[in-house]
């Protein structure tokens, strides 16, 4: 179970750098913020929960649009677009 968590991990910086460098490539930049859910996380519940939680306004000093939540490993991110106009973010 050890290795598994160390996996986990591994898997999610490598998002983190993935998301980072694809989405900075398109000129938008998305910033995943942590949300605690109970445990196991499911997707479509952390989904929700993000949307009630930040669906009008966003953590701290974030200026984009919710773009949803989702699970990696067992916790529930939000995902932010970074800046104000992120419209193009899905063209």
């Amino acid at each position: 179970m050890k290795n598994f968590s160390s996996v986990a991990v591994f898997i999610f910086a490598l998002f983190i750098v993935l998301t980072y460098v694809g989405t900075t490539i398109r000129g938008a930049k998305v910033c995943l913020f942590p949300f605690r859910v109970t445990q196991p996380c499911d997707s479509n519940v952390c989904n929700t929960q993000c949307h009630k939680q930040f669906g009008e306004k966003p953590p701290g000093t974030i200026k984009g649009s919710l773009l949803g939540g989702n699970c990696i490993g067992e916790n529930c991110f939000c995902s932010f677009c970074c800046l104000e106009k992120c419209a193009d973010l899905h063209s």
